[in-house]
């Protein structure tokens, strides 16, 4: 059985609960520490020991038991709270078991980020990790518009987002003829190298069936949602085109348009990615002090940017600036529901590529049913980014259920103990394609691990990072990093099965 780690996280709200319900599917032992008696009792379906009381205060660290943890997780919404928090703990951790604790700090201010960027942060703090996802967000916000037709694109391992393997969703259109009224196993004889890896598809009553690359029990329709594995962004835009949707590149010079001002900055930081990337950006902001501080900030960049004061919800200003004859709107207002509002009046004035960056989650799939391109749900971003640390520092398995309700993945690395199965296994071994007479345990385990869940792709570190969709021809190797696509429902058996295999003996 693979190390169960146990992990104390302080902060029962979306980021600290959705952290907790990821590790907890993946069998870690997990404890939830926060003061606010709704937050506990909003986390009670969550299999994690919830105590209700302060990290700050050294006997909930002990009722933890503090000594017992590998890391723990200050997850509060406030960065000088989680930086208390992770001081006091590595000092009553070290009272106890004379070492060192690992801990990670999610922080939000701009300054802040920067230094956990430049990972200067431990040295003035303590805090091991501080997990700021400022740059993040903005790079998956350009990716999904650089990607129209695309939903829900996850991002896996530490590569820039373009080079990134991604897990979507696609809808597939009457115009992808390759792929309409075929079975995966009869577009994969067609397209060949080209076929798109499709770990799933929801039909248009809403039912979710998990496939294999050689399915021959599903026609393929359009309006099915297809969630695809791809190793990077251009591997997704290709998919996208398979699926009958027009892609179309940014010419070398776009005019996008980017509406209001929030403290966090993402507008700034836009603005200037596009403007580095050789495009035009008109900038209105209703703030006057805003608008001088962009212009003394971006003055190298003066020649293709226009930084406008005014209301951006006014139609005729819109117009007089040519708001239709701009690609890509992007509203960064420090309200939600105003992103929403302008977005949709930007879409109404022309715009073709409308995105926004939503905090609250609870909006995401409401506004995902608008005619809006692309919205990042920034707390999703900081979830995933804790998991991503935790399986890249600490080996820890992760269950998350990502940006979309009815799909979940299952992250887990092949360490090299003495009795892992796994290791030099052929990847084709997880994917039967015939079921086998006198199955050995290790055979049985793999079927059913099949039937409810799709291996998407494998992560191999070396002297860089290699993702693998393509199967054949490969064998498993310790520190590969497999992601299985299933229900969020199975995820537990998914991590069962997997804990399974890799202390299942070879038997003929």
């Amino acid at each position: 059985m693979q190390f169960q780690m146990r992990i104390i996280i302080a902060g029962a709200g979306y980021v600290g609960r959705e952290v907790a319900r990821s590790l907890s599917r993946s069998r870690a032992d997990v404890v939830l520490i926060d003061q606010d008696p709704s937050a506990i009792e909003r986390a009670r379906n969550i299999d994690c020991l919830a105590i209700l009381g302060s990290a700050l205060n050294r006997e909930t660290l002990q009722e933890a038991s503090l000594k017992d943890a590998d890391v723990l997780i200050a997850t509060a919404s406030d960065d000088v709270l989680n930086i208390s928090i992770c001081h006091l703990a590595r000092e009553v951790y070290s009272s106890i078991a004379e070492d060192e604790l690992p801990t990670i700090a999610r922080v939000t201010r701009p300054e802040l980020q920067g230094e956990a960027k430049r990972n200067s942060l431990k040295d003035w703090s303590g805090v091991s990790k501080g997990i700021g996802v400022h740059d993040e967000v903005v790079e998956r916000l350009i990716l999904g518009l650089s990607c129209p037709g695309a939903s829900h694109i996850t991002p896996f391992g530490d590569s820039p987002y373009h080079e990134a393997p991604l897990i979507a969703e696609v809808m597939l259109k009457v115009d992808g003829r390759d792929l309409v009224q075929r079975t995966i196993a009869g577009a994969r004889e067609l397209l060949r190298e080209r076929m798109p890896n499709i770990l799933a598809i929801t039909n248009s009553e809403g039912s979710i069936k998990i496939l294999s690359p050689d399915d021959t029990t599903v026609n393929l329709q359009p309006k099915h949602r297809l969630h695809i594995a791809t190793p990077n962004g251009a591997g997704l835009r290709e998919a996208i085109g398979i699926c009958g949707h027009t892609v179309t590149e940014l010419a070398n010079r776009e005019r996008v348009l980017i509406l209001g001002h929030s403290a966090a900055g993402f507008g700034e930081v836009l603005a200037l990615r596009y403007l580095e990337d050789g495009h035009a950006v008109t900038y209105l902001t209703p703030e006057l002090d805003h608008a001088n501080r962009l212009s003394g900030q971006l003055t190298a960049h003066t020649k293709h940017l226009d930084i406008l004061h005014g209301d951006p919800h006014d139609e005729e200003l819109l117009e007089e600036l040519d708001v239709s004859g701009h690609t890509i709107g992007i509203a960064c207002t420090e309200d939600d529901h105003d992103n929403l509002g302008l977005c949709l009046l930007a879409s109404n004035l022309g715009v073709r590529k409308t995105g926004a960056i939503l905090r609250r989650p609870s909006l995401l799939q409401m506004a995902q049913k608008m005619s809006l391109t692309y919205l990042v749900n920034e707390r999703q971003v900081v979830v995933e980014s804790i998991l991503q640390h935790l399986r890249d520092k600490h080996s820890t398995s992760t269950a998350s259920m990502g940006t979309e309700a009815n799909l979940a993945t299952f992250v887990t690395t092949i360490t090299d103990h003495q009795d892992n199965a796994l290791i030099d296994v052929p990847v084709e071994t997880l994917i039967p394609d015939k079921e086998e007479e006198n199955p050995n345990r290790f055979q049985l385990t793999v079927r059913e691990l099949h039937r409810i869940s799709s291996l998407a792709f494998i992560a191999r570190k070396g002297d860089q990072r290699n993702t693998i969709t393509q199967f054949t021809g490969r064998n498993i190797r310790v520190g590969d990093v497999l992601t299985f696509l299933s229900k969020p429902e199975e995820l537990h058996e998914v991590a069962r099965l997997v804990d399974i295999l890799t202390t299942a003996a070879h038997q003929d």
